[in-house]
């Protein structure tokens, strides 16, 4: 390999699961797995719940869209621009109508977002399946400030074959 130009390299056109490939980094050539190339693309969604204005209410599908593609979910966390007050705000995240969490994401009375929470959200279903239907449900608003501008962030890897 290293007498080879990479010029001279002939050009992958089709690629499956297991096939290995060189990768040629600071000079030095290295051996590449296509699954572990293929599932190491982050990829993120953020996702609007609501208005930036208007107080948050309980509901189930609040949003429902498809899935651009197949993920899997290795985070989610959740922010507003107006903190809840009084109890948390609560929100699932369901592909085609089961959850995908084994703990809702919720965000804690008098913060902004899921990050510092209490008790963080787990992902239970990691899967999210091309042209599936995603929902998000808000479970839950503060009790004297329901909170504002919800918004879902879902990371993880995309996955292509």
């Amino acid at each position: 390999m290293a007498d080879k130009r990479i010029s001279d390299l002939t050009a992958a056109t089709s690629t499956t699961s297991g096939d290995e490939f060189a990768l040629v980094q600071s000079g030095t050539t290295k051996k590449i797995d296509y699954d572990y190339l293929i599932g190491s693309i982050p990829t993120e969604l953020i996702i609007a719940c609501s208005d930036e204005s208007t107080d948050l209410a309980v509901g189930t599908s609040v949003v429902t869209f498809r899935m651009p593609y197949k993920m899997n979910l290795t985070e989610v966390r959740a922010n507003v621009n107006t903190a809840p007050v009084g109890s948390t705000i609560e929100v699932d995240i369901n592909k085609n109508a089961g959850s995908v969490l084994g703990t809702v994401i919720s965000i804690d009375a008098n913060e902004k977002t899921s990050t510092t929470a209490a008790t963080p959200p787990f992902i239970d279903s990691p899967t999210l399946e091309d042209d599936s239907e995603i929902t998000i449900d808000i479970d839950q608003v503060g009790s004297t400030t329901a909170g504002k501008g919800l918004k879902v962030v879902m990371i993880g890897k995309r996955i292509l074959i």
